[in-house]
């Protein structure tokens, strides 16, 4: 080393002083994004993903395979030896961090480090004498300090309050401008502080696990209205009821059968154009699927998003039988119901809708979180007694301030999210939603 480096790797007194994980967790979100990360969301992605483990304990995980598999896309039992990504991808992370804590980090008391050939971060102060030379600023002269009699102490205080105020608005406003401006923001700070709407969906779209997102079947509603009843799971799953009598072309018109025809509600498209967007979601992660083409074996180990009341996706009522709330179709009255089992004070015991009722401006929907039939992964479910219903689920389902509190509520001890159920009740005017409320909230705690 030539005389007057600074060594990146500092000595091993220097490893052993404890750093809170608070303090870690602070000095990453910093690195994250600031502007010699932020633009780079490979770099910002491995980083986040190694500190995310180092703080978790989870010291096992942190390999060359495992980062491979988690951050860059590698399948399983990818040859590391053949495919260099990590490695390459780390000295392009050191070399980014000796950059950050030169410039943007340069007063930074403690430094992160990857060390080379291997990839578990720790934390070392930095020498206090080149944060002395790098903190002291250098003057041909310097004013004379006026005497602190001349100034009084209220002012002053007033004055320092005032400052921070003022520091404090432009942080919070520069901050907020970021995470709006930079998705790959958005994506890192929820998983390094996840609020309860960001656990739901992590829980949904997990890395290296595909999520189905299962549309509804209008061929299965135009069958049951005619036919006046309610397809069961095995009906709807053998396809048997595409033989009958009622599921083809009726003598004297030329329409197709129902058997051809793929007919789903837009809002379903339009759902899943933003759910692929959110942070949380990898691509090519959220895979759609017609119901009609699911098949029983997709819903025991995959994640899942059904969508539809009961008369449009029959797969549904396998995840009904363990809930409160359950929605219920009616083809002989044409009515959908949200039966309550156990109503709490204040709660009726059916929440309906009748298509006849032309005195109702009001609807109800119903979301549901589930473990999926091998209680390895996550289902959820959004149902409307209408499509209004089903747009109104949809809606209350992005929006953060309106969900947040409910899902807060289903935060379990270990600090993940337990499966709930949300009953919602919608008013309509000319076809549009007007308010959306909670009438009925219930949760499954696990153990």
């Amino acid at each position: 080393m030539n005389k007057g480096q600074t060594a990146l790797v500092p000595s091993l007194d220097d490893r052993l002083v404890e750093v809170s994980l608070e303090v870690k967790r602070k000095l990453v979100e910093r690195i994250v994004i600031s502007p010699s990360f932020s633009k780079s969301e490979r770099l910002s992605s491995f980083l986040l993903h190694i500190c995310t483990l180092d703080q978790q304990g989870r010291l096992n995980e942190i390999s060359e395979q495992q980062i491979g598999e988690a951050v860059f896309g590698r399948p399983q039992n990818y040859d590391p030896s053949i495919d260099g990504i990590v490695r390459s991808h780390a000295s392009r992370l050191r070399l980014r961090l000796d950059q950050y804590f030169t410039q943007e980090g340069v007063n930074e008391p403690i430094r992160l480090h990857i060390p080379r050939g291997a990839y578990v971060p720790f934390y070392a102060p930095r020498p206090h004498d080149k944060l002395a030379q790098e903190d002291t600023p250098t003057f041909s002269r310097l004013p004379h300090p006026r005497p602190l009699s001349d100034t009084p102490p209220r002012r002053l205080l007033y004055r320092i309050a005032a400052f921070c105020l003022l520091l404090l608005t432009v942080s919070v406003l520069s901050f907020e401008f970021a995470r709006s401006k930079f998705p790959v923001i958005e994506r890192l700070l929820s998983a390094v502080d996840p609020s309860p709407t960001d656990k739901l969906w992590q829980a949904l779209f997990q890395p290296g696990r595909e999520t189905l997102f299962v549309v509804g079947d209008g061929g299965a509603n135009m069958f049951e209205n005619m036919a006046t009843r309610q397809l069961t799971t095995e009906e709807y799953s053998s396809r048997s009821w595409l033989k009958e009598p009622l599921a083809q072309t009726p003598s004297g018109f030329s329409w197709a059968p129902i058997a051809t025809r793929n007919y789903t509600p837009y809002f379903s498209v339009d759902l899943a154009v933003k759910l692929a967007r959110l942070p949380q979601v990898s691509d090519g992660q959220l895979t759609t699927m017609f119901a009609r083409d699911l098949r029983l074996d997709n819903l025991k180990d995959s994640q899942a998003i059904l969508i539809g009341g009961p008369n449009y996706n029959p797969w549904e009522q396998l995840f009904s039988r363990d809930q409160n709330f359950r929605m219920i179709y009616d083809a002989v009255e044409n009515s959908i119901s949200i039966v309550n089992l156990h109503p709490q004070s204040g709660e009726p015991a059916i929440f309906q809708w009748r298509q006849t009722d032309t005195k109702s401006h009001y609807g109800y929907s119903l979301i549901t979180l589930s473990k999926n039939l091998n209680h390895n992964g996550h289902v959820l479910i959004l149902q409307g007694a209408t499509a209004q219903g089903d747009k109104a689920a949809a809606d209350f389902l992005l929006a953060r301030k309106e969900i947040e509190p409910f899902l807060r509520k289903a935060l379990g001890q270990n600090g993940q999210l337990e499966d709930f159920e949300i009953v919602l009740e919608t008013s309509f005017v000319a076809g549009g939603n007007t308010d959306t409320h909670v009438v009925g909230f219930r949760i499954h705690h696990s153990g």
